[in-house]
């Protein structure tokens, strides 16, 4: 089983399982280290990267507690702990260069209610942010901008239902439209959805609303500093990775990857947000996943070449499909 996990300015975090055991790793420069041996760990699940911190929730051997969450730094793992008095738990979900990490953190107990959080890897000083019952801070970016989510009940986040918001860096907070935000990119450009509709939020610019019928309730997991969106979408069978465009439209991966191999499809994207590669898990009809490709734009629009990574080789050429929409 192979999965990206995270992607940044070419680096990128996976795992990989032989026999069992899963290991996880970090290709960067060139050079692929063993998170699992380097730092000790029984997993680690990144979240994302920026070019100095890569963050995610990460077990040590011999450890039967819920996961831990926090980032790696240099030579040092280091676990952020929750605020709350019970047994609550903290979700790192981005990080930017200046080593600013933001999250979620579950206050636990008889409470599902979560609140958002920016920590400073640099100070080790930690912001709660708390826009409703449930807050959570999906994303920021180079210049510090956040995207965050909001809603006052458990499950409207999920459901597409809650309320996206921007947090500047002198953490004053503008609302931007209605849905819920995963992602923004350097350019301040929040990926949301509602029901079957992607939303592009951008602070002093009209917000770009498309809708598509074959989509519902999509997972958005990323988005470049083109305004490209990547997740995936719950077919009556399976997770399909998919990508969006406010100028193309929507698609799923297959559908432009045309020379897949028989009985795989392209399942959990994730996107490199500064040179625009998206990673794809090569998936089984069962659900196994067998490889990891890296998609690269070519100048015709909303064409992707795959890539191999470890042992996917390099696809045949592709051929563009139309838009899934009404």
């Amino acid at each position: 089983m192979s999965q990206a996990r995270a992607a940044y300015n070419g680096a990128v975090q996976f795992n990989f399982e032989v026999v069992g055991q899963t290991n996880y790793y970090l290709r960067k420069g060139g050079v692929t280290t063993d998170l699992s041996s380097t730092y000790g760990l029984s997993y680690f699940y990144g979240s994302s990267m920026s070019d100095t911190v890569t963050t995610g929730i990460f077990r040590r051997p011999g450890n039967n507690t819920p996961g831990l969450s926090g980032y790696i730094k240099g030579d040092s793992i280091v676990n952020i702990p929750s605020n709350s008095p019970l047994s609550g738990y903290v979700h790192t979900l981005d990080v930017n260069d200046a080593g600013m990490v933001v999250g979620e953190d579950w206050l636990g107990g008889d409470s599902f209610r979560r609140i958002g959080f920016i920590y400073n890897t640099q100070t080790n000083v930690r912001t709660d942010l708390r826009l409703g019952n449930y807050t959570f801070a999906y994303g920021i970016n180079k210049a510090g901008h956040v995207a965050i989510s909001a809603s006052d009940f458990e499950g409207e986040d999920s459901l597409g239902s809650a309320y996206t918001y921007v947090m500047h860096p002198d953490f004053t907070v503008k609302y931007l439209g209605q849905g819920s935000p995963r992602a923004i990119n350097d350019s301040g450009q929040i990926a949301s959805f509602f029901g079957k509709r992607f939303a592009w939020y951008q602070e002093g610019h009209e917000p770009i609303v498309k809708f598509w019928s074959k989509f519902d309730l999509p997972q958005i997991d990323g988005i470049d500093n083109n305004g490209i969106i990547v997740g995936r979408n719950y077919t009556p069978t399976d997770w399909r990775a998919f990508v969006a465009s406010p100028v193309d439209g929507a698609f799923f991966l297959d559908d432009i990857v045309s020379n897949l191999p028989s009985g795989l499809h392209l399942s959990d994207a994730i996107v490199d947000r500064v040179n625009g590669d998206i990673y794809a898990s090569l998936q089984t009809a069962n659900g196994t996943t067998t490889d990891v490709v890296r998609l690269q734009s070519v100048p015709e629009p909303m064409s992707l070449v795959a890539v191999g990574l470890g042992l996917a080789g390099i696809l045949r050429p592709r051929i563009k499909k139309q838009p899934q929409s009404e």
